[in-house]
C-alpha cells in the first residue's frame, strides 16, 4: 500500500530545493583590499594568501536608486499623459501599469523616428499627475460667483479669482479665460444659471469650470431648489458633460462608503 504521506513530503522537499536554487539578479561590485604582487618572468607563480581574499563593498544593485524609463504614450492615460508624449516613469510603475496593458512603449531611436520625435514632448509623470488630480477636482465643483443686486457691474476675471478663492483654490486672473459673451447686471433672469470659463493649467491645458451667477444678498444656495439650465446654449452639452461626471463621482462614492460598512 502507497504511504501517501512520504511521496507528498518527498515532493514538498523537491519543490522547496527547486525554489531555493532560483536565479536572481543581484550584482555586488567589489574591491580587493590588498593589491597582490605582480610575478615576476619566468618564476612560479605565487600562491595567494588568505588576505588577499578580502574584499570592500563598493557598489550594491540593489540598493542603487533606479532610473526612470523614458516610454511613448500610445493613447492619453490619466495621470501620466496625452497621446504621443514622451514620459519618464519609475519602472515598477512602467512596467504594470504602461507597458504590459500595451499602453506605451519604450523610447528607442526606432520608435522615437517611427512617432516622429519633434512632434514629442518630454512631460514629468509629477506634472501630468499634478494636471489630473487639480482638473478633477474643478470638475467637482460649482463656484458661486456672488455679484451685487443695485449697483451695475459687469462680470470681470477678478470676480472669478474671488469665488475661486472663497474655496480655497488660488487661480491668478491671467489664467482665467471668459466667456466670448459679456455678461453684465443686475439681471435677476441670470439667477443660478450655468456658465464655463476655462482655466489654463501647466504646459498650456486648459480646464473648463462650471460657475453660476447669485445676486447677493438674496442668492439661493439650495442644491435642490437649483436648476441645470445653462446661461449660454453653446455651452450646454460641455455643462451636461459636467454634471454627469460628477454625478458619476458621487455615486461611485456612495458605493464605495456601503463597502467599508
Amino acid at each position: 500500500m502507497l504511504n501517501f504521506s512520504n511521496t507528498f513530503n518527498h515532493v514538498k522537499n523537491i519543490a522547496t530545493s527547486l525554489i531555493n536554487f532560483q536565479q536572481t539578479r543581484n550584482t555586488f561590485i567589489l574591491r580587493r583590499r590588498y593589491k597582490p604582487l605582480l610575478n615576476k618572468e619566468r618564476s612560479p607563480r605565487k600562491k595567494l594568501t588568505h588576505r588577499y581574499f578580502i574584499y570592500d563593498l563598493v557598489e550594491d544593485t540593489n540598493i542603487k536608486k533606479q532610473q526612470s524609463i523614458k516610454l511613448i504614450l500610445l493613447q492619453d492615460v490619466p495621470e501620466y499623459g496625452e497621446k504621443g508624449q514622451l514620459v519618464k516613469v519609475r519602472p515598477q510603475n512602467a512596467y504594470k501599469c504602461l507597458l504590459l496593458p500595451k499602453l506605451a512603449i519604450y523610447a528607442s531611436p526606432e520608435n522615437l523616428q517611427k512617432y516622429d520625435v519633434k512632434t514629442i514632448t518630454t512631460v514629468s509623470t509629477v506634472a501630468s499627475k499634478t494636471f489630473f488630480y487639480m482638473s478633477e477636482l474643478l470638475h467637482q465643483k460649482v463656484f458661486y460667483v456672488s455679484m451685487n443686486r443695485t449697483e451695475p457691474w459687469v462680470l470681470e476675471p477678478w470676480h472669478l479669482r474671488v469665488s475661486f478663492r472663497k474655496s480655497h483654490i488660488v487661480v491668478p486672473e491671467h489664467a482665467i479665460e471668459m466667456p466670448p459673451e459679456k455678461i453684465s447686471g443686475p439681471d435677476i433672469t441670470l439667477e443660478n444659471k450655468i456658465f464655463c470659463v476655462k482655466i489654463a493649467l501647466s504646459e498650456g491645458k486648459k480646464v473648463e469650470v462650471r460657475c453660476r451667477i447669485e445676486h447677493f444678498p438674496v442668492g439661493l444656495k439650495d442644491q435642490d431648489q437649483l436648476s441645470l439650465e445653462p446661461l449660454f446654449p453653446e455651452q450646454a452639452e460641455t455643462i451636461s458633460y459636467l454634471t454627469e461626471k460628477h454625478q458619476k463621482y458621487l455615486d461611485e462614492k456612495k458605493r464605495n462608503a456601503k463597502k467599508i460598512y
